[in-house]
């Protein structure tokens, strides 16, 4: 692979290859040249070419312990960093279980009630993986290279 010409050499035969040229952007880039490359897929659209990278995660020199509660997140910092995150998970729940209630009470003998019922429950389950996804990019953003202490919630 020549990352720097975005081109893809590939063995057909044996003394024959094939090159495609890749739309590779500058982060493509980085990443292709600190790793080591998998076995790659090829469809009539797009290329996969996944990734192995080292990253040495034994000795953060920095912690931030993390506190997850109802409806925000609190955190703080080995260099004193702290605050609280609200994430409108309650309310969330709050909206949706108050939906299917409305809809228990109104459609139950209706036709679409399964259909009702399942469409809400993947709205639901979609804008909370939404929300927590936000949330643990915002804190793996600002915490680059910190340890994450959590709470274990087992008894």
């Amino acid at each position: 692979m020549d990352v720097e010409n975005s081109i893809l050499h590939l063995k057909v035969r044996r003394g024959e290859t094939l090159q495609l040229k890749l739309k590779l952007s500058k982060w493509h880039k980085e990443w292709l040249k600190r790793g080591r490359n998998g076995e790659i897929l090829i469809n009539e659209e797009c290329v996969y070419i996944p990734i192995t990278v080292q990253i040495d995660l034994t000795k953060p020199d920095k912690w931030v312990a993390i506190d997850l509660n109802e409806n925000n997140v609190t955190y703080v910092s080995s260099d004193g960093k702290a605050g609280k995150i609200i994430t409108g998970l309650k309310e969330l729940k709050t909206a949706f279980s108050s939906k299917r209630r409305n809809i228990q009470l109104k459609a139950k003998n209706s036709k679409r009630f399964n259909e009702l019922m399942e469409k809400y429950a993947k709205r639901e389950k979609n804008r909370t993986k939404n929300v927590l996804h936000k949330l643990s990019r915002l804190l793996a953003d600002n915490f680059k290279g910190y340890g994450f202490l959590l709470e274990t919630l087992k008894a």
